[in-house]
């Protein structure tokens, strides 16, 4: 599929935090940016994280509703990076 690849970066991005192999590669920091990149990410990583809220609610996966809510609480508190 083609698409815009800050979706895949806010991908890894949101899950660093559970994939620290992730994390370590800093993915975003060697993203080549335009001027709107910082708002497409943000709005990514917070549609990746309502998408999982979703899916963990429809699941009955209380822990993982619980991680998913503090990451994307997280992400919205810090604003676009």
């Amino acid at each position: 599929m083609r698409g815009d690849f800050l979706y895949d970066v806010a991908w890894c991005t949101f899950w660093a935090p559970w994939h620290h192999g992730i994390e370590a590669v800093g993915l975003w920091d060697r993203t080549q940016r335009s001027d709107d990149a910082a708002l497409r990410h943000h709005c990514y990583e917070l549609h990746i994280g309502a998408t999982h809220l979703g899916w963990n609610a429809w699941a009955g996966d209380e822990p993982a509703l619980r991680a998913v809510a503090a990451r994307t609480e997280e992400v919205l508190a810090r604003g676009p990076a």
